[in-house]
């Protein structure tokens, strides 16, 4: 399944990718969805974040209770600002999202697009159970818009 986002935000590139890779903005995303545990990790261009959620109940009997998801994003800079990779799988589901993701200057001053595909290879139930984590998967993503506004009006360029 296909996944795309669009997010503006009233700052300039540099401020924006600072903010993607804060681990306090990272955790912040996650405390808004929901996580009952995260762990973020920086290194460099590199974040690494472990989280876990309330496992929908469609998935319960492969994963329990909880959905543990692991997530790697790094950012490479470009000579118009930057392009990332990411990559998320959950623990105990045989699914997978990857993807990219750029920063560039525009609209009210930067614009971050995010690309990929999801997956969950189970026969017969692969794209049912896509189709049912989309709206999740999304809301997560347009999360971080969210947050990205109140962090960056509440701190200086």
């Amino acid at each position: 399944m296909e996944i795309s986002a669009h997010h503006e935000y009233g700052a300039e590139p540099a401020a924006v990718h600072t903010m993607l890779t804060n681990p306090e903005w990272l955790s912040a995303v996650l405390d808004r969805a929901g996580a009952a545990r995260s762990d973020v990790r920086v290194e460099a261009n590199t974040s690494h974040i472990h989280a876990e959620i309330s496992a929908p109940s469609q998935v319960q009997r492969f994963t329990g209770a909880t959905l543990a998801i692991e997530q790697t994003f790094v950012w490479n800079e470009v000579p118009d600002g930057w392009d990332g990779t990411v990559e998320a799988t959950p623990a105990k589901l045989p699914a997978k999202l990857a993807g990219t993701a750029t920063i560039r200057p525009g609209g009210a001053g930067t614009i971050v697009e995010y690309s990929g595909q999801f997956n969950v290879s189970v026969p017969l139930l692969g794209k049912k159970l896509e189709q049912l984590a989309e709206p999740r998967v999304m809301t997560i993503i347009d999360l971080q818009q969210e947050v990205g506004n109140e962090w960056l009006a509440t701190r200086p360029d």
